[in-house]
């Protein structure tokens, strides 16, 4: 039986810092969640409803304004575009907004936008993210810019850890990986993704040190954009559809806050308040 029990590895990001704890004192008490205000900025109208109504703005500048004022840890620009031909236009679109951000940055994007966004950033940011098969573009590119790489993975832990291992042998440090095992915001699949997250978490405790780095989930998108989160064609019974949508973002993020996840990623501030509430 394993007895050896660890930390999780810390991972630095300027003045933040997130993982370090540690078995014996795991709990959701202890564990200091950070908060990332994910801003789909390339293409601010394709965004959900409810974030739409609550920003008022598809100006980017203003997008940014409202971030740095709201109460998330770190603010994170996806560039929601599909076509490399807009890579010029994304660069520049970066370029602008760097600097009026204060607060921490993560940056998303497809592989080869990410590469091109990564060569002019001005700072250590979140980079998200690498997967099995675009590992070997990117890794390259966060070890030049010493940046925080998110490594994403089917909800898998068996994938989740060769994927550590690939990227590690490549010369990323371990400390600049955050795991993204992926979840699905409703039904068995955020209750698979709940229950590969906790593994992991174990895992890191029991010392493995490709499993014990901090977890990050994207979960406001995969609540979101459930149809049970987007449609208004559901009875009366189920209630108001912007609180019910607001709900689905707030409940998800309970959930993978208590499965042991580090960083969550969400699409609307009032959601970053209420979990920060939940954690006094």
């Amino acid at each position: 039986m394993k007895e050896k029990l660890n930390k999780i590895r810390t991972v630095k990001l300027y003045d933040l810092k997130t993982g370090g704890e540690g078995a014996s004192e795991y709990s959701e008490k202890n564990l200091h969640h950070l908060y990332v205000l994910e801003i789909p900025i390339f293409n601010p109208d394709n965004n959900f409803e409810i974030v739409k109504d609550y920003f008022k703005t598809n100006n980017p500048k203003k997008l940014i304004e409202i971030a740095e004022n709201s109460m998330c840890d770190i603010i994170g620009l996806n560039f929601n575009c599909e076509d490399l031909e807009d890579a010029a236009k994304a660069q520049e679109l970066l370029k602008e907004l760097l600097p009026l951000i204060n607060k921490p940055l993560m940056i998303r994007a497809f592989a080869e936008l990410l590469i091109k966004l990564a060569e002019i950033l001005d700072r250590e940011c979140i980079l998200a993210y690498a997967d099995e098969n675009n590992y070997k573009k990117i890794v390259p590119y966060a070890i030049k810019g010493n940046h925080v790489l998110v490594i994403k993975t089917p909800i898998d832990i068996n994938l989740a850890k060769e994927m550590n291992i690939l990227t590690s042998d490549m010369g990323l440090r371990l400390d600049k990986i955050l795991i993204d095992t992926d979840t699905g915001g409703l039904g068995y699949g955020l209750e698979y993704g709940y229950s590969i997250m906790e593994k992991i978490k174990l895992e890191g405790f029991f010392d493995d040190e490709y499993l014990n780095m901090p977890l990050i989930s994207f979960i406001g998108e995969e609540s979101l954009k459930t149809k049970e989160a987007k449609s208004k064609k559901f009875p009366k019974s189920w209630g108001d559809y912007k609180t019910r949508s607001l709900m689905f973002e707030i409940a998800s993020a309970s959930a993978i806050a208590a499965a042991g996840a580090n960083i969550i990623v969400l699409n609307h501030p009032e959601t970053i308040r209420t979990m920060k509430g939940l954690q006094r």
